[in-house]
């Protein structure tokens, strides 16, 4: 009786210590979940792209009539990745602005971010690891990239899924399921980021946990500076009949003629004060 007795309070601790194994490795599963979705969320929303030049790869992928700017590719890919068992591997570049410590003041800065899975045995990482490379327009061609950083050895997939907006329906996609699984577009990000984050205890038998993350991305192109583009839009509107746009002839003229250096003046500063081009001021004004 006895014997009993004690096999059923021992079945009961038995039980009740798994279930509490379970929830804490449940909450610790969630918490980790929750900051790397947070932290690739906050770099997410400071996202800056910038043009960085083709690779010889790139280049001969795209090819000669692939429309990219002469500056080169836009700073954002994506590519659709699965391991041997199948499971997504995704791999996520941009650049955005980060603020690591420097001592002790901030530094902002334009750096290359990689998010991607580890699962060869051969590197000594493992998991959902991070590359940041700072300052990649300055880098030299051929320079080997930084070390990575683990984040999470746990992670066993990762998806990335992306959402391009206004124009899926110029590109044929289905209205219902829009999201595309890669983005490879030169000149253009994608509207949001999708991120499903797939964590394994190591615990064996254990079933895998999915997290979802998704968020709007506020830049989508280059930011193109204001002060050339007024400049270039004064030299196209200063000779409208295609004769020579010199600066030096320009102000040579402008110099010579107080009309027109006063009405050049007038539709700058327009310019600068409303946010538009140089010539919409000088239109303005011929219709008093």
């Amino acid at each position: 009786m006895l014997g009993i007795l004690l096999t059923s309070v021992y079945a009961v601790f038995a039980t009740v210590g798994r279930n509490v194994r379970q929830v804490e490795e449940e909450a610790e599963l969630t918490q980790t979940a929750r900051v790397l979705l947070g932290d690739l969320r906050r770099e997410l929303a400071s996202v800056y792209p910038i043009h960085l030049p083709l690779t010889a790869e790139q280049q001969e992928a795209l090819g000669e009539d692939s429309g990219v700017s002469e500056e080169g590719v836009i700073s954002f890919s994506g590519q659709d990745l699965a391991d041997e068992s199948g499971n997504a591997v995704d791999q996520l570049q941009f650049t955005a602005i980060v603020t690591p410590l420097t001592g002790a003041a901030p530094r902002a800065d334009v750096a290359q971010l990689t998010y991607t899975i580890e699962s060869d045995p051969e590197t000594p990482e493992e998991g959902l690891v991070r590359r940041q490379v700072d300052q990649p327009a300055l880098l030299p061609e051929g320079l080997e990239p930084p070390p990575a950083k683990v984040l999470t050895p746990l992670a066993s997939s990762f998806e990335v899924r992306y959402l391009p907006g206004s124009e899926a329906a110029d590109a044929g996609l289905d209205p219902n399921d829009p999201w595309q699984t890669e983005w490879q577009d030169p000149n253009l990000l994608p509207a949001a980021v999708e991120v499903l984050l797939g964590l394994t205890p190591r615990r064996p038998g254990s079933s895998e946990r999915v997290y979802r993350m998704v968020c709007s991305l506020p830049l989508r192109t280059v930011r193109v500076n204001l002060r050339d583009r007024l400049q270039s839009d004064q030299r196209q509107n200063a000779d409208p009949a295609g004769e020579s746009t010199d600066p030096a002839a320009a102000g040579a003229d402008a110099a010579s003629d107080p009309t027109a250096a006063a009405a050049a003046a007038e539709a700058l500063a327009g310019a600068l004060a409303g946010g538009g081009a140089p010539g919409a001021g000088a239109a303005g004004g011929g219709g008093r």
